[in-house]
Protein backbone atom coordinates (compact mmCIF):
# COMPACT_ATOMS: atom_id res chain seq x y z
CA UNK A 1 0.00 0.00 0.00
CA UNK A 2 3.35 2.59 0.06
CA UNK A 3 5.62 2.99 -2.06
CA UNK A 4 8.69 4.80 -0.64
CA UNK A 5 11.35 7.42 -2.73
CA UNK A 6 14.01 7.88 0.06
CA UNK A 7 15.98 9.93 -1.83
CA UNK A 8 13.19 12.52 -2.63
CA UNK A 9 11.82 12.05 1.46
CA UNK A 10 8.01 11.45 -0.34
CA UNK A 11 5.73 8.30 -0.29
CA UNK A 12 2.95 6.91 -2.66
CA UNK A 13 -0.17 6.16 -0.29
CA UNK A 14 -2.56 3.71 -1.49
CA UNK A 15 -6.49 5.16 -0.48
CA UNK A 16 -10.14 4.11 -0.69
CA UNK A 17 -10.00 7.33 -2.87
CA UNK A 18 -7.09 6.12 -5.15
CA UNK A 19 -3.20 6.71 -4.89
CA UNK A 20 -1.48 9.70 -3.55
CA UNK A 21 1.81 10.06 -4.62
CA UNK A 22 4.36 12.92 -3.81
CA UNK A 23 3.88 12.61 0.05
CA UNK A 24 6.48 14.10 2.04
CA UNK A 25 7.64 12.88 4.76
CA UNK A 26 10.10 13.89 7.56
CA UNK A 27 11.88 13.21 10.58
CA UNK A 28 15.13 12.79 12.44
CA UNK A 29 18.10 11.86 10.61
CA UNK A 30 18.48 8.65 12.66
CA UNK A 31 14.84 8.28 11.91
CA UNK A 32 14.29 8.74 8.08
CA UNK A 33 18.22 6.21 7.90
CA UNK A 34 16.13 3.67 9.74
CA UNK A 35 13.30 3.94 7.38
CA UNK A 36 15.50 3.95 4.20
CA UNK A 37 17.96 1.07 5.28
CA UNK A 38 15.94 -1.12 7.85
CA UNK A 39 12.86 -3.33 6.27
CA UNK A 40 9.84 -1.46 7.27
CA UNK A 41 7.17 -3.38 8.80
CA UNK A 42 3.28 -1.68 9.90
CA UNK A 43 2.44 1.53 8.79
CA UNK A 44 -0.66 3.44 10.30
CA UNK A 45 -1.62 6.71 8.60
CA UNK A 46 -3.31 8.88 11.88
CA UNK A 47 -5.29 11.83 11.44
CA UNK A 48 -4.71 13.86 15.05
CA UNK A 49 -5.79 17.35 15.75
CA UNK A 50 -6.35 18.74 12.10
CA UNK A 51 -2.83 17.07 10.87
CA UNK A 52 -2.02 13.41 8.99
CA UNK A 53 0.52 11.11 10.64
CA UNK A 54 2.56 7.92 9.02
CA UNK A 55 3.85 5.90 11.52
CA UNK A 56 6.20 3.26 10.19
CA UNK A 57 7.84 0.59 11.85
CA UNK A 58 11.26 -0.45 11.19
CA UNK A 59 13.35 -3.37 12.91
CA UNK A 60 16.31 -2.57 14.54
CA UNK A 61 19.12 -4.25 16.14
Amino acid sequence: MLSWRHDACVVSIWTVQGRLRQVAFTGSVDQIKAVATQPVGESDLVHRDGMWFLYATVEVD
